[in-house]
């Protein structure tokens, strides 16, 4: 009943805000922007608004660098929108604003005066999205610019993409997501420190094709616009909170310089999250009469990381491209404060015991990759790539619990990984292409204390696919596989062949409808800290340990999709089938009715059978809707008689909204809600999470801003779990504590100067997973 309240209210409070706001207007916002013939920008030239029928001038404005203007005028009149610019012919285009809010004259492209054709072209609103063979691409609008900062703002506008507070990316509450910017891997922190107005569309693919590696969940591909600058161009991005125990900052900086045949840059981005944090573990143990566990936890958490990313890009001639790429990145996520643990029985405590708790948690990663590739007839009909990349890993973790007696755990882990891939591939004819590679992946993690709790995987795999495309009909169809051998302790196990088969179809009976038919199958392997054998302490009743014997855990899905695209409102609708087997979740145990173990086995097989929604809709000439909607019955198959299995219904969905305002204000919402996420012997549920922000656009290169999270919650259950064991039950609740208004500032400065020039390439192949304690990834 409080999830739901709190969710009632967070939508009555949207709601409202967004009601006001749609009655407040006034005057009509023209915007529009003006380019050359060949698409590029152009700056200073005059915008002028003249009334009919005399022809007067009302209001008039000079382009910026983006070739942008805005003016307002007022609702009642029509007009003329006159564009002059030296060296073109001066354009004209009468406009009718009566009955309207909002005017979006779209790109408005100017003939030379040598080539005086015609006067202007009018785009109006581009399309939201389209399915492609890869996915669905969605493109970028100006009321997702002006909304967004960076790559990561953007993304939250695509419906089924989800970002947590901690600005992790998930596509349908998966966590396993592939970046790529212009098809080149990247990291969340690249993404990150991306400025949003480099970016053109965003490609979303559900189900990757075998190039991609059997662990990717779903694959985001950032596209950027052609033009950049050459010279020197970058940007400052910064998050100031409003209160010292409230501190949420994700501050980022960029510089690019861009030379013919040469591109460098160099980026920062950091995270800072500090908050307070109340945790309760409440343990019923089935005697009579019935024991009760309880610990709470007050707790100030603290997490903060640096990341220094730095690239060159080198483009000999027409053919070859190479791409280096390296970053460091020392982090830290610690949780420090006081546990209070009771035990009571019949309502009278006969234990209670509180103590201090402190955290260590140091981490310092770094790694690079190199890149080439080259086209054999200088297209891309037949090409070879090749790519490496390292990856290391150190690491100091514990917990210190002290009285009068002091109890510690601890442990060093590390983890060296490297990556070879070679990918080839050819037009067979217009038609038809075919694609083939190889890729190998080694690992290394463990305690250099404690060698025989060392852990090695080799991975090798191969994939091929064939893809042929007709005006109506477009197919794919390929399969990987992969050889996996690991060692445990210095003894070597048995290799496994795993093989990944992926097929996709798609019929577009007319330019409106299409329809596609898609399988895959994936793996989920075990992260770092699900293997390391170390004993730890979870909290006064609890120790938790890893289990280097886990197998990994496969997933494979079948999806039917329809899509509709009428105007530039975008539908997508369809029903999908998934199982997953072998699951890999923490299995707890009660050792005595005080002491439970937590340890991650692998427990049994999971199916879902539900249908998913994914639109982006213009309800109002200056709004645009994005919504995600998935709902599905979910049944458990445990694999012993320890756990029962279960079936229900659950549903996750999102969404995201901005509005563009007079006078260069926007205002914009994200929400998610995720769904319950059942692990055969856990349950895990979280709160509706969502953000509002209102930016003002001050100057050309600056934009502030403030942003409120969850306003008036005053707690947010950012991981909550049940679950029943055998003689007992556990239920625990992980609530960040807020001021009733939650807000912090923000500021965006960027800068250019020369030329236009190609893009950055670099490819982050490797990025720690961070396995985080309290409110993280």
């Amino acid at each position: 009943m409080k999830r739901i309240m709190k969710t009632l209210w967070s939508g009555l409070f949207l709601f409202f805000l967004f009601g006001i706001g749609l009655n407040a207007q006034k005057q009509v916002t023209i915007k529009g922007a003006i380019t050359a013939k060949n698409g590029e920008p152009i700056e200073f030239a005059t915008v002028v608004f003249k009334s009919l029928p005399d022809s007067g001038m009302v209001t008039g404005v000079i382009t910026g660098s983006d070739g942008g203007f805005s003016v307002n005028v007022p609702g009642s009149q029509e007009g003329v929108i006159q564009v002059s610019c030296v060296g073109y012919e001066l354009s004209s285009q009468k406009i009718a604003l009566a009955g309207r809010e909002f005017y979006d004259m779209g790109e408005l492209t100017l003939i030379p005066a040598s080539y005086a054709l015609e006067e202007v072209r009018a785009v109006r609103d581009r399309i939201r999205a389209k399915r492609t063979s890869g996915g669905t691409t969605y493109f970028v609008n100006r009321n997702m610019k002006e909304a967004s900062a960076s790559g990561i703002d953007m993304v939250k506008f695509v419906p089924g993409i989800q970002v947590d507070m901690m600005q992790n990316v998930m596509v349908e509450g998966r966590k396993n997501v592939v970046i790529l910017v212009d098809g080149i891997e990247r990291s969340v922190a690249f993404l990150g420190q991306l400025d949003s107005d480099r970016i053109d569309k965003i490609e979303i693919n559900h189900q990757p094709g075998t190039q991609y590696r059997s662990n990717v969940s779903a694959v985001v591909n950032v596209v950027t616009r052609k033009n950049e600058v050459r010279g020197f161009s970058g940007h400052l991005n910064g998050e100031i909170p409003a209160r010292l125990n409230e501190i949420y900052s994700f501050p980022s900086a960029s510089v690019l310089y861009s030379a013919p045949n040469l591109n460098v840059f160099s980026s920062y981005r950091g995270e800072f999250s500090y908050f307070d944090i109340e945790s309760e573990n409440t343990k019923k143990i089935f005697e009579d009469p019935e024991l009760v566990l309880k610990n709470v936890e007050l707790l100030s958490q603290k997490n903060w990381s640096h990341k220094v990313m730095a690239g060159v890009d080198w483009f000999p001639d027409s053919k070859n491209q190479f791409n280096i790429y390296a970053f460091v990145n020392p982090y830290s996520n610690e949780q420090d404060g006081f546990v209070t643990a009771t035990r009571e029985s019949a309502n009278e405590i006969h234990f209670e015991k509180s103590l201090e708790k402190n955290e260590l948690d140091d981490n310092f990663a770094f790694g690079g990759s190199l890149y080439f590739k080259h086209l054999f007839d200088g297209a891309e009909s037949q090409s070879v790539a090749f790519e490496t990349g390292y990856y290391q890993f150190d690491g100091r973790k514990g917990t210190k619990y002290m009285e009068d007696e002091v109890f510690c755990t601890s442990a060093d882990p590390y983890e060296r990984a490297l990556l070879g891939k070679m990918e080839y591939q050819v037009g067979l004819n217009s038609r038809w292409r075919w694609m083939a590679g190889g890729e190998g992946h080694f690992r290394k993690l463990g305690d250099p204390v404690d060698e025989s709790e060392d852990y090695q995987e080799n991975i090798w795999s191969g994939f091929t696919s064939i893809v042929v495309q007709e005006s109506d009909f477009e197919g794919q169809a390929g399969v990987r596989a992969e050889f996996f051998q690991n060692t445990v302790g210095g003894k070597e196990l048995d290799g496994v062949w795993s093989f990944f088969p992926f097929v996709s179809f798609s019929f577009k009976p007319s330019a409106k409808h299409q329809v596609k038919l898609s399988y895959r199958r994936s793996v989920v392997r075990p992260h770092l800290m699900q293997l390391m054998p170390s004993l730890l302490s979870s909290d006064f009743f609890t120790q938790k340990q890893g289990n280097p014997y886990l197998h990994p855990e496969y997933f494979e899905e079948l999806a039917l999709e329809y899509s509709l695209l009428t105007g530039n409102q975008f539908l997508s609708v369809g029903p999908f089938y998934s199982r997953s087997t072998d699951v890999i979740a923490d299995f707890t145990t009660m050792k005595n009715p005080e002491v439970f173990l937590k340890q991650p086995q692998n427990l049994g097989d999971i199916k879902r059978l539900g249908v998913r929604l994914n639109a982006t809709l213009k309800p109002f000439e200056a709004l645009i809707f994005n919504p995600y909607f998935r709902v599905f019955h979910l049944e458990t198959a445990p694999e012993g008689d320890q756990v029962e299995s279960e079936r229900m219904w659950t549903s996750e969905w999102g969404f995201g909204l901005s509005w563009q305002m007079n006078h260069e204000w926007s205002l914009s919402a994200t929400g998610m809600q995720r769904a319950d996420l059942h692990k055969i012997q856990s349950s895990f549920y979280e709160d509706f999470l969502y953000f509002v922000s209102l930016d003002k656009k001050l100057f050309k290169n600056l934009t502030a801003g403030l942003t409120c999270a969850v306003p008036f919650a005053e707690n947010i259950t950012y991981q909550g779990h049940s679950l029943m064991g055998e003689g007992f039950s556990e239920n625990v609740d992980k609530n960040i504590l807020t001021s009733e208004c939650p807000f912090w500032f923000k500021m965006k400065y960027t800068f250019s100067s020369g030329k236009s020039r190609g893009k950055i390439r670099a490819s982050d192949v490797f990025e720690g997973k961070r396995v985080r304690e309290g409110f993280s990834r």
